[in-house]
């Protein structure tokens, strides 16, 4: 039930692994593991948070992780994208933007401090400054958030990647509910 292109050897490292389990006693049936995979949600791991404009959400937070996040939005509709984007080392932040650069227009960056994590504006906008002619900085992520909305052109989407902090912060603004995960 999770997009991406790479979920599938996700899904089956895990079928594999429940597998093994049994040979330490672990009590699973084939239809039990097959069921379980099938109803996988991660919340903020490639989701579609919504349609009109286009939002989606990812937890990436290094060059590899965007990659693959960058594969799967160039099948997405939208002709020009904003990414937002809460992560607080430069060298993640420059990989991430390397990618993203490909497909994104526009970059605003926020922090979210409710990790007490490092943010330091200056370095992150330099990296941020190499891929992005214009890097717009909102320090308050809801503010960015709702920049980005109302930004947002007919013909565009939004691409919200960041730590787990981040993740939750845009899953709170759109009221996701992260109580049932099954």
């Amino acid at each position: 039930s999770l997009i991406g292109d790479y979920q599938s050897e996700n899904a089956t490292t895990a079928i594999l692994a429940a597998r093994e389990l049994r040979g330490f006693g672990v009590n699973l049936t084939e239809e039990g593991v097959y069921t379980g995979v099938s109803r996988v949600k991660w919340p903020g791991r490639c989701q579609l948070m919504q349609r009109e404009p286009w939002i989606f959400l990812d937890g990436a937070i290094n060059q590899t992780t965007a990659k693959a996040v960058v594969d799967l939005v160039k099948k997405l509709p939208a002709k020009r994208i904003t990414a937002v984007v809460g992560i607080h080392t430069p060298d993640d932040l420059q990989g991430v933007c390397s990618e993203i650069s490909k497909i994104a227009d526009k970059l605003i960056l926020t922090e979210v401090h409710s990790t007490g994590l490092p943010w330091d504006r200056e370095a992150l906008l330099a990296r941020a400054s190499r891929y992005f002619k214009n890097v717009i900085f909102l320090a308050d992520i809801q503010k960015a958030f709702s920049f980005a909305i109302k930004d947002v052109p007919k013909d565009g989407g939004i691409l919200l990647l960041g730590h787990q902090s981040f993740v939750g912060a845009a899953l709170t603004f759109w009221n996701v509910d992260t109580g049932r995960l099954w």
